[in-house]
């Protein structure tokens, strides 16, 4: 024993880590196993981080990924008590000697910050200012002046304001003496030698000597009466957080009066221009009746250069000039053009000017009683939208002459066009009227413009938006290029038909932004109205999103109690503004129909994605032996399921083996789906054995995966006839543009689905008169046809010997086994 303390002494002499200083004889080199006896630790290994990262549910930090952090004391018992769900909190601190941290100060200060994240505990940070002071020999002054300097630094790591407390000693652990004294108790508690004398400054005392100082009663005192103090101060800091409540209520109620009163000017100021507009065309509807009744008169064959007989003087012309029960003098007044300023005097003894018979025939008068003109408009954006629709429908492009917060003035794309349109705004406020708007365009009717300017995405977007307001419709661009062009006679090109179609979506829909802040209320309507749906969302560190998750409970129940336990997961990217993946989770009924059972949407398909989706999805289907999951060989997937369901069992897609083995020939594909699919291991061998002899390399690629994970002669569980991952697949494809649509809206679709199929399911189970359901009785069907050429002998009431002409095999009916 003597031997053995002297060996150990021997050996820590050898090496010497301490605060101080780091050393070791001989080859110079620290052992670091010994250094881990010598503190009394345990070794970090992988177990111990794969630890962390279940309980957490988050990636391990770069320094236990990496081993920077290679050993740990009583860190185990911490997890064991976080699995308790037992509170605990972290506990660390600096001592500021300088006025910045450097790398080393921050090690385990970023290290800290992950814990107090991972595990959401209570943090508390202690600055030892008071040691510094005595230990460096350093002011009070100075030594508050580093610790709030460091303390910069400290928060400047990005703690968790909510749950971090950081105190200086001079504020919370010594207590304050003012007069003479001896420094002897604080140097004594840092084993320093004694000061001799007295100091004529501040001193601090420590633990038994604070008690015993005469002043301490006094303190004492001066303390309550702070305290009282500090509730007087804090009753008036809430008094006037009261008052300042009732004033910005007051301001809000102003500013609502004021929002109201600016409404109704402007509503009056609507009224007023409709009454205007409403007395003009009541002025002109004689002027309108007359310019009828002359072009009608033209277009019959009056001629111009005779004068007309009055109505009732010459009956033979009332085919011309129909009575219109008015008198004379009513006929006579002035029609004044607006372009050509020309003036026609018109009575009953006049018929048309040659100059009026001249004009195009598909060109309209100057009107003031155009809807336009006095329309007013809520903002300058309104008015160009109409605009645009307008040039759209009628087949013209314009483009804008003056644009600012005042006016607004486009006149035709043509230049030698008179069509124009000018506008101005209402003062102090956003509305627009038109005062001014030239109908008549004197360019040529067949000139044509492709990709029409004026077809913008906004204008587009409102035509069209009827057209996708189904969401399982497909809608391309090229289809709206062609129905543009059908409806209205202009080309666009397609770029602008998708871009119309996309702002269409978000008038239907609304902004991907504003679908993803909506996400919340959503969720929380959704499981109000689905009872037993599970609903989450996870946000990072700084609140984005990273991830959301949808489990509907009818299919929760429908899983649970009706299907068989076989998972079905895949994952497909999202198309819209937003990129990302979709997570989907689906499982296969009595007949052979797909179920979706949960839907998540994150920004990657990573393995800490993967195990966030199952974890929320095993909190509706719990692990367990029987369950089995099929998906493709993705790593992030088996991560996920070994995470979160060690039980269940991880069944791979043959689909997908196939072309990871780059099997191209017919005869080695087929060779291969009949290994898969083979029922007992002895029809395994044969074809498993057939495959290899034609592709060799294979055998070594499919022995290191494991027959178990993709034969069913070797599954431990049931695979049924479930051998691929398609039914998800499936699902990606029916939702290929859907994942185009807000999140909010994609979600809709899903749900949309499936209560449609819910709803089909059902009829066609309450017609069926089978026990069965249709996929197994035509299944059953060919099976009794095939076997009518079989040869079965009983052994006794449960086990018989069948013989189909190609093997013999022995069937238990009891424990349903072949072999």
């Amino acid at each position: 024993m003597e031997k053995e303390k002297e060996t150990k002494t021997l050996e820590e002499e050898q090496q010497v880590v301490n605060p101080w200083e780091v050393s070791a004889k001989g080859t110079g080199k620290i052992d670091y196993d010994k250094l881990i006896d010598q503190f009394g630790c345990q070794r970090l290994d992988q177990s111990f981080v794969d630890r962390v990262f279940r309980l957490t549910s988050r990636s391990p930090h770069i320094f236990l990924r990496r081993n920077v952090f290679f050993a740990h004391r009583d860190f185990n018992e911490i997890l064991d008590a976080y699995e308790r769900g037992e509170k605990f909190y972290l506990y660390t601190g600096r001592g500021p000697s300088s006025e910045a941290l450097h790398l080393g100060h921050l090690i385990p200060f970023m290290f800290t910050k992950y814990l107090q994240e991972a595990f959401k505990v209570p943090l508390v940070i202690q600055l030892t200012d008071d040691e510094k002071c005595m230990w460096k020999d350093l002011t009070v002054e100075e030594s508050k002046r580093l610790a709030r300097e460091n303390a910069k630094d400290i928060i400047a790591c990005g703690f968790d304001i909510s749950r971090t407390f950081i105190f200086s000693d001079f504020d919370y652990v010594v207590s304050r003496v003012a007069g003479d004294g001896t420094t002897r108790p604080g140097h004594e508690f840092f084993g320093c030698s004694l000061w001799p004398g007295k100091s004529d400054c501040n001193f601090f005392m420590w633990k038994d000597d604070v008690a015993s100082s005469p002043v301490v009663e006094d303190f004492e005192a001066k303390s309550k009466l702070l305290a009282m103090k500090n509730q007087v101060l804090e009753m008036k800091v809430s008094k006037l957080e009261a008052e300042k409540m009732m004033l910005e209520e007051e301001v809000k109620s102003l500013k609502l009066k004021l929002l109201k009163f600016s409404n109704i000017e402007v509503d009056k100021m609507m009224l007023e221009e409709e009454v205007k507009s409403l007395k003009l065309k009541s002025n002109q509807n004689v002027k309108e009746i007359i310019y009828l009744y002359v072009v009608e008169s033209s277009i019959s064959g009056c001629d111009p250069t005779k004068p007309a007989s009055s109505h009732g003087s010459n009956p033979k012309k009332k085919d011309f000039l129909p009575d219109l029960n008015l008198e004379n003098n009513d006929l006579d007044f002035k029609y004044e053009n607006n372009n050509t300023d020309e003036t026609f005097q018109i009575d009953d003894t006049e018929c048309v000017p040659d100059t009026f018979n001249n004009q195009p025939t598909n060109t309209l008068p100057s009107s003031s009683s155009h809807p336009f003109v006095g329309r007013i408009f809520k903002n300058k954006e309104e008015l160009k939208l109409e605009l645009s629709l307008l040039a759209v429908k009628e087949c013209f492009e314009f483009k804008v002459k003056r644009s600012n917060r005042e006016r607004y003035a486009v006149v035709c794309v043509s230049d030698n066009c008179q069509w124009e349109l000018r506008s101005n705004a209402y003062k102090g406020t956003e509305a627009f009227h038109v005062n001014h708007f030239n109908t008549v365009h004197t360019c040529s009717s067949t000139e044509l413009h492709p990709r029409n300017r004026n077809a913008n995405k906004k204008a587009l977007g409102h035509i069209i938006k009827e057209q996708i307001k189904n969401c399982n419709r497909v809608y391309r661009g090229g289809e709206i290029v062609k129905d543009i062009n059908q409806r209205f006679g202009i080309n666009i090109s397609y770029k602008q038909g998708m871009r119309g179609k996309n702002y269409a979506l978000e008038l239907i829909c609304g902004s991907p932004a504003e679908s993803f802040a909506k996400l919340p209320f959503y969720f929380y309507n959704l499981e109000k109205l689905n009872p037993g749906t599970v609903t989450d969302i996870w946000l990072d560190e700084e609140s984005r999103f990273e991830m959301c998750y949808v489990a509907l409970g009818a299919a929760i129940r429908s899983f649970t109690q009706q299907l068989r336990p076989i998972i079905i997961i895949d994952g497909a990217h999202l198309k819209g503004q937003f990129k990302g993946t979709m997570f989907i989770a689906v499982g296969m009924d009595g007949n052979n129909q797909i179920l979706p059972i949960a839907y998540g949407f994150g920004k990657s398909e990573s393995g800490e994605c993967w195990t966030w989706f199952l974890s929320k999805m095993s909190e509706s289907i719990e692990d367990s032996p029987n369950l089995l999951f099929i998906s493709d060989r993705a790593a992030s997937i088996d991560l996920g399921i070994r995470t979160v369901y060690p039980r269940a069992f991880h069944g791979l897609c043959c689909r997908h083996l196939v072309g990871n083995l780059g099997l191209k020939s017919k005869v080695a594909e087929t060779l291969f789906w009949q290994t898969c699919k083979a029922w007992t291991p002895a029809e395994f061998n044969s074809c498993f054995e057939a495959l290899c002899e034609g592709r060799p390399k294979v055998r070594d690629i499919l022995t290191d995966i494991g027959f178990e994970r993709w034969a069913r002669a070797y599954s431990p569980i049931n695979r049924y006839d479930l051998m691929t991952s398609n039914s998800a697949e499936s699902m990606n494809a029916l939702s290929v543009d859907a994942r185009k649509l807000p999140i909010t809206k994609l979600i809709d679709f899903f749900i949309d689905s499936v209560s449609k199929w819910y709803y089909e399911r059902r009829q066609v189970g309450e017609k069926n008169v089978h026990y069965l359901t249709k996929a197994a009785e035509i299944i059953v069907s060919r099976r009794i046809v095939k076997s009518r050429t079989f040869s079965v002998r009983g052994i006794n009431d449960h086990e018989f010997v069948v013989d189909d002409k190609c093997q013999l095999c022995r069937v238990n009916l009891h424990q349903r086994t072949c072999c």
